[in-house]
């Protein structure tokens, strides 16, 4: 029984063992089923996620693609938008500079036509000439008969190169104004003419009996030294039928370079011939020479008509230059406008391209992040599926065991079945008690294997939970130090907005010390400005006795001329009537002694001269009078009759302006009243004349009364009070003479918020008859307005229109 009961331990013992390994191999393969089964759920989950992230690639892809496409477009415009602001400023500048070009040139046309008229003037006034020769030519010009007789002076017949004009000047002197004649009877015509005018004398020259006189072949070839130019008659200009007169003056003249070769021809011609150097120095024949510095003289016979043809073509040169460069201001003007156009045009498009590229760019980053949580999910699922690989791989090894030790088992357990079967008899009561209890073993069994699944299942859920708690650990960390980071730069910030705060008060107060400044320099440059009304009277004081001196200087300057035009008129007859110059004739200079007869006939001849001339055209001049007469004093009483007239007229226009003028003042008076009363809401003001019985010279005193202060002077008042009674002046006389149009120019600068709006409430009340636009930076003017119109600069140089329209 002891052999029985120890051989039924043992079986038991092995069959226990050999159940152990079977259920531990179920167990193993239901985990491992349960673990394949994982795997194969993670493989098709990370199928789908790979899928869908190859889609989140593409899409990132696309959405990157159109950024850089965009970006390039982007840096294109922006290039285009810079080139176009470049050459918008360029334009700028091109236009500028032509315009000051036209201003430099309008300016220079303005002096050449002044001078122009100065000459002109000169030319018509017969500036520089004799006063005999002065007169004649006036004469001449209203004198047909006289006018027929004189062809000209010899100043106004030569055309003389400006480099000869010193040279021909000085060898012609005073012959410059002689007049030339067509025949010598016209010559004695007109020195009749001068005789009987008791103009003065003047020298004819009759184009028919003037014969030239020239340098022989001889006397050129003395000429042919260095610095000769050639005879004077060859390097000027005239009409053939003068050159009889101008081969007469000029044609035994020679033009030289300087005094040196001058010199040298006249040793050489003995000093047969007259030599003028281009200076103006002159070697007479006989040897005597004449020279000097020359005065630059206002009044240049031989110059001006040059100078007016110069002048002339450079004022048309230089409107034809105006007129190109108004053509070009005008292209310009239109490159200027399309380059506006284009950088406006590059500008919006460059918005857009902004626009566009920050939509694409956030596209973009939310799409990185799907594609990096995309990524972050199948290397999860790639972790988890080989960790499940590995614990498969576990449970192989452990499936291998249990099965070597059930083949051992079962190896051991034929061994015992012989005795088992000798036992089995004596074991079969004991299996219907073991069949319950194995039943029973097997119940918990089975429910031991599925706790040990949960547990696993538990255990791979609990190592996810922890890899979930460590992640949001690191985010709560991450959380934590950004929170401490926000902190700090929050307490920075206010750190700052202190500072800031107290940087703002000490502007504020620096504000109001600049403010304390400004007001003492605007008392100072008041105090200035009247100083420099002072400076500019003295300089007008100074500038007007400066143009008086100038006109004392410019007719010392004519004297001058004229006295020198007739030393040079004398010395040219003594060369005339006894062919000596000035200092040859010094010594036949001879005192005369003057005598008792001389003494008594110089007394007689002033006695004569005091009695005057004898007039034998008297009792013609006495009727030429006697109508002159008559005729200025009915024009006398004529005039004394229109001013009786005048007189009664003004008087009249006189009595109906106070007329019109008291009713018109009555009527602004009253609706300065109103206006005023509604703009201040409430007070009074009036219209006041400070002299009643003359209304038209009168003062007008505005007398105003505010709420709450007391009647007192316009000029008592603050400034915004003053503004506010001016504005009310302004819509009494418009409500006298309503206007349909009306352009406000900031009038409401100097007034108040709480007036501001008094204003514009009477403004919109007012508008209903009458349209205004206003310029304006007050918020209570523009809150009434029906549209608005701003201008804005978002870049230097380039403006914009903003408008914005409000319905009723």
């Amino acid at each position: 029984e002891q052999l029985l009961e120890s051989q039924k331990n043992s079986m038991i013992e092995a069959m226990n063992r050999l159940s152990d390994a079977k259920s531990r191999i179920s167990r193993l393969e239901a985990i491992k089923t349960t673990l394949l089964s994982r795997i194969d759920d993670i493989k098709e989950r990370r199928q789908d996620i790979s899928a869908e992230g190859k889609k989140l690639q593409k899409e990132y892809d696309d959405v990157y693609g159109g950024f850089a496409v965009i970006k390039a477009e982007y840096d294109k415009v922006s290039e285009k938008r810079a080139a176009a602001i470049s050459s918008l400023n360029e334009r700028n500048m091109a236009l500028k500079q032509a315009h000051e070009d036209v201003r430099r040139m309008e300016q220079q046309i303005e002096a050449e036509n002044s001078r122009i008229k100065v000459l002109q003037e000169m030319k018509r006034a017969y500036e520089g000439y004799y006063s005999s020769v002065r007169n004649l030519l006036r004469d001449a010009a209203r004198d047909t008969g006289l006018g027929r007789c004189i062809e000209g002076v010899v100043a106004e017949l030569i055309k003389v190169p400006e480099q000869y004009e010193s040279a021909i000047e000085m060898t012609l002197g005073s012959a410059l104004q002689n007049i030339v004649t067509p025949t010598e009877q016209e010559g004695k015509r007109v020195i009749e003419y001068l005789r009987a005018k008791q103009y003065g004398r003047a020298t004819m020259l009759p184009v028919s009996s003037m014969r030239s006189r020239l340098l022989s072949a001889d006397e050129k070839a003395m000429c042919n030294v260095d610095g000769f130019i050639g005879i004077a008659s060859d390097l000027v200009g005239f009409e053939e039928r003068y050159r009889g007169i101008f081969e007469n003056l000029l044609g035994r003249t020679v033009i030289v370079k300087d005094l040196d070769a001058g010199i040298a021809i006249n040793k050489r011609a003995r000093s047969s011939f007259r030599i003028a150097t281009l200076k103006g120095d002159i070697i007479n024949p006989g040897g005597s020479m004449t020279g000097g510095s020359v005065q630059k003289r206002e009044v240049n016979l031989l110059g001006r008509e040059r100078e007016i043809e110069e002048l002339s073509g450079r004022v048309r040169q230089i409107e034809g230059e105006i007129r190109a460069a108004s053509s070009e201001i005008d292209s310009l003007r239109s490159r200027l406008a399309k380059a506006s156009d284009d950088a406006a045009a590059c500008s919006e498009q460059l918005r857009r391209c902004d626009v566009r590229l920050a939509s694409a760019a956030e596209r973009a980053d939310i799409v990185k992040k799907y594609v990096l949580k995309n990524r972050e999910s199948i290397e999860k699922l790639d972790a988890e599926a080989e960790q499940l690989a590995d614990s498969a791989a576990e449970i192989d090894e452990q499936i291998n065991e249990a099965l070597q030790a059930e083949s051992g088992l079962s190896e051991g357990n034929a061994v015992t079945n012989d005795d088992i079967r000798s036992v089995q008899n004596e074991l079969s009561s004991l299996r219907n008690k073991l069949q319950t209890a194995n039943d029973a073993l097997s119940d918990v069994r089975v429910k031991l294997m599925a706790a040990e699944k949960e547990q696993n299942a538990a255990g791979s859920e609990i190592g996810r939970l922890t890899t979930d708690i460590e992640k949001k650990k690191l985010s709560i960390i991450a959380c934590s130090d950004a929170a401490s980071k926000a902190r700090t730069d929050i307490e920075e910030i206010a750190a700052e907005l202190a500072n800031l705060s107290a940087d703002l008060t000490d502007e504020r107060t620096r504000f109001e010390e600049l403010k304390e400044e400004q007001r003492r320099i605007e008392a100072e440059r008041t105090e200035k400005l009247v100083v420099l009304d002072e400076k500019r009277a003295e300089r007008e004081n100074t500038a007007q006795q400066l143009i008086d001196l100038r006109e004392r200087q410019h007719r010392g300057e004519l004297n001058l001329n004229r006295v020198q035009l007739e030393l040079n008129t004398l010395c040219d007859r003594i060369w005339q009537d006894y062919e000596l110059t000035y200092e040859n004739a010094l010594p036949y200079r001879q005192s005369i002694a003057v005598t008792q007869s001389h003494i008594r006939v110089d007394e007689l001849r002033k006695s004569i001269k005091a009695l005057g001339e004898v007039n034998t055209s008297a009792i013609e001049d006495y009727r030429e009078v006697k109508a002159r007469y008559d005729e200025l004093t009915a024009q006398c009483s004529d005039l004394r009759q229109a001013e009786c007239d005048l007189t009664e007229l003004i008087a009249r226009l006189t009595a109906t302006m106070e007329r019109e003028f008291t009713e018109q003042f009555a009527l602004i008076q009253k609706n300065f009243s109103e206006t005023f009363t509604a703009l201040f809401n409430g007070g009074r003001a009036e219209l006041v004349l400070s002299d009643k019985n003359d209304v038209l010279n009168c003062s007008i005193d505005i007398i105003a009364q505010p709420p709450g202060k007391k009647l007192q002077l316009l000029s008592l008042l603050s400034g915004g009070e003053q503004a506010l009674t001016a504005i009310a002046l302004l819509f009494a006389i418009l409500k006298l003479k309503p206007a349909a149009f009306c352009i406000l120019d900031e009038i409401d600068t100097s007034l108040d918020e709480a007036n501001v709006d008094n204003f514009a409430r009477y403004l919109k009340e007012y508008s209903d008859g009458t349209q205004f636009i206003i310029i304006t930076h007050r918020k209570g003017s523009m809150a009434i307005c029906n549209a608005l119109y701003g201008v804005s600069m978002e870049e230097k140089g380039v403006s914009s229109i903003v408008s914005a329209k409000f319905n009723k």
